[in-house]
């Protein structure tokens, strides 16, 4: 009976090692799912961040693209305008040469016209001086 005893308390070592090992082996499967999902939650969490990145490379491209466009776009622009005031002022520069003749000219004649204004009153002053002495002399 010593023998069956002892062999009934290895078995029961056996029994207890083999249920602490299935208990083991539950937890370790257990870890090994969560560690699965996590590696494919991970996996997926990278495969999100390339696609970010290369969506946000093709629209720094893009943007790229349209800031060139809109540079070039902005220059053609800008040589449109200082063509137009050079154009303007090229204009402007000879209307202001013919204003300043047509101000000298009024200027001159103003001039002349002062001028035979105060002839026609020294004329008419002498006229009237003659006149009088015409008059007193006929009197």
């Amino acid at each position: 009976m010593d023998t069956l005893g002892k062999q009934a308390s290895e078995l029961r070592a056996a029994e207890l090692s083999i249920y602490d090992s299935r208990v083991k082996l539950e937890q370790v499967s257990m870890e090994n799912s969560r560690l699965h999902l996590r590696i494919r939650q991970m996996t997926e969490g990278v495969s999100r961040a390339r696609e970010n990145k290369e969506r946000c490379w093709r629209e720094t491209i893009q943007f790229h693209q349209e800031v060139k466009a809109l540079f070039e776009s902005l220059q053609e622009a800008w040589r449109e305008d200082f063509s137009i005031t050079q154009d303007s002022q090229s204009r402007d520069r000879d209307l202001l040469a013919l204003m300043g003749a047509l101000i000298s000219r009024l200027e001159t004649r103003g001039q002349q016209l002062r001028n035979v204004s105060t002839l026609v009153h020294h004329q008419m002053l002498q006229f009237s001086k003659r006149l009088g002495e015409s008059i007193e002399q006929s009197s």
